[in-house]
């Protein structure tokens, strides 16, 4: 595939491989486990039901699955995507460069354990977490790349249990709000850029270090 990654025959005859083109595509899955590949355009892949993988490529996409699907993967790809989870455990992936992705999270099941893994060129020292309203906006710092995760302020059920970064570290549900707090305290970034002194960002990165674990 054109992200480099490659499936045996084993996996294409256990799912579905849907492959969008150039233009604005709207692919459907089945029960079983699907991969989707959107490609360039402001594409819709829904997953159904089972374990899916969808992949939103170039462009504006919407990712979705069924409520009862489970442990999927939503890479949404570069533009602004949306990325609507299951009631189960989900992963969804974001990379720098990819734009601005809102993460749609209704986990009504209790064990369910959502991940929002970084990409391997993004640090937690890069990630800056505050309060848009009911929203938790995560900015990469230096950039206009950002990650919503909708109504993470209106309870457990729309939150992303787990956020996981490339070099091991990880950042839990209940440790989130301690980061927010003390980014609070310095102001929001201006168009991606920090504009702390070298003291507060000492004092930002012991934060840090001591929530990304």
């Amino acid at each position: 595939f054109a992200d480099g990654s490659t499936w045996d025959q084993a996996q294409i005859e256990g799912g579905v491989v849907s492959l969008g083109g150039t233009g604005a595509d709207t692919l459907f899955g089945w029960s079983g486990s699907d991969v989707m590949y959107g490609g360039e355009g402001n594409d819709t892949l829904d997953g159904g039901t089972g374990t899916n993988q969808l992949y939103g490529g170039a462009g504006d996409d919407v990712l979705k699955v069924a409520a009862t699907a489970r442990n999927n993967l939503f890479v949404g790809g570069t533009g602004n995507d949306t990325l609507h989870g299951s009631y189960y455990g989900d992963t969804y992936l974001f990379n720098s460069g990819d734009g601005h992705d809102t993460i749609v999270e209704t986990s009504t099941y209790s064990g369910a354990v959502d991940v929002l893994q970084f990409g391997s060129d993004l640090s937690p020292e890069q990630l800056w977490f505050q309060r848009n309203g009911n929203n938790l906006d995560i900015l990469v710092q230096g950039t206009e790349d950002r990650v919503t995760v909708s109504n993470w302020y209106s309870g457990s059920a729309y939150r992303v249990e787990t956020l996981q970064a490339a070099n091991g570290l990880a950042l839990t549900e209940s440790r989130v709000q301690n980061l927010v707090d003390a980014m609070a305290a310095f102001g929001a970034p201006a168009g991606g850029e920090s504009s702390l002194t070298p003291d507060q960002r000492v004092q930002l990165d012991v934060v840090i270090a001591a929530n990304w674990q």
